[in-house]
């Protein structure tokens, strides 16, 4: 039994104080304006049908139009997109800083509930195991489930929780007997999905998965450090020492006849 759990994923505006007007709605691209027009004929013409299936035959006849004819469409399609341009900006425009701020919020939220969505229709598709009663408080609502009767199920959940708490650990261990069952079930199944997962090239998947970091661009560092330490190394040899001069203790010639003219 899964948790009771309020779906409040579409519900994105913030306080009421801090809520922006309605936004634009988009303009219909040049299919979506033909099947708009031929939508009633079509309802007319098949009675009953589903709005799958009304949008697949309006495809059928998209499908049979000529470049020309489809030109018609897309026009129209682009005057809606530039007249809902100005109306988008207009109503950007006339947002406090709160409501910008809150709109910001609310598109990442619902970038955040997409990508989870994707992500669990992608698992689903690769077959992945359901983690089913692993929990001893599931396993003991799972078999109580029947009781339910015409109570709301938030209210039969939270009765549930509150006969759990009150049971001895005598009465629980038949639950978590399960619960550790199940387990031991999963995690087997796990396992050889991860297995197949990385056979098949899709290692990020698997449970506890790090994605491996960028290489440090040590190789570069260690070259300029080597090219500063040579050309040091060239500029000591080209200096020249300074020459000292030497005490012989013995005068030269023109220091010797130095007398004879002062004399």
């Amino acid at each position: 039994m899964r948790p009771c759990v309020a779906q409040a994923g579409f519900r994105f505006w913030g306080k009421e104080s801090s809520k922006p007007p309605s936004m634009p709605k988009r303009p219909a691209t040049p299919f979506v304006t033909f099947y708009n027009e031929k939508r009633p004929s079509i309802m007319e013409s098949n009675p009953g049908i589903r709005v799958t299936e009304s949008s697949r035959i309006a495809g059928e006849l998209w499908k049979q139009l000529s470049e020309p004819e489809r030109d018609v469409y897309r026009t129209r399609s682009e005057g809606m997109r530039e007249k809902y341009k100005v109306t988008l900006q207009e109503f950007l425009d006339s947002l406090s800083p709160e409501q910008k701020e809150q709109m910001e919020k609310d598109r990442k939220q619902k970038r955040k509930h997409k990508l989870a969505t994707e992500r669990k229709k992608m698992l689903k598709e690769l077959n992945k195991p359901s983690r089913g009663l692993i929990s001893p408080f599931f396993c003991f609502a799972q078999s109580h489930k029947m009781d339910r009767g015409e109570a709301p199920l938030k209210e039969f959940t939270k009765g549930l929780g509150e006969y759990w708490k009150r049971l001895s650990v005598e009465d629980k261990e038949p639950y978590m007997a399960q619960a550790r069952a199940n387990k031991e079930v999963y995690e087997a199944a796990m396992l050889a999905w991860e297995k197949e997962m990385i056979a098949e090239g899709r290692p990020e998947l698997v449970r506890g998965y790090r994605a491996p970091k960028p290489a440090k661009k040590v190789a570069k560092k260690t070259a300029k450090k080597t090219v500063k330490k040579v050309a040091k190394s060239k500029k000591k040899a080209t200096k020249k020492p300074a020459s000292k001069k030497k005490s012989t203790g013995t005068q030269t010639e023109e220091e010797d006849t130095t007398w004879m003219r002062e004399e």
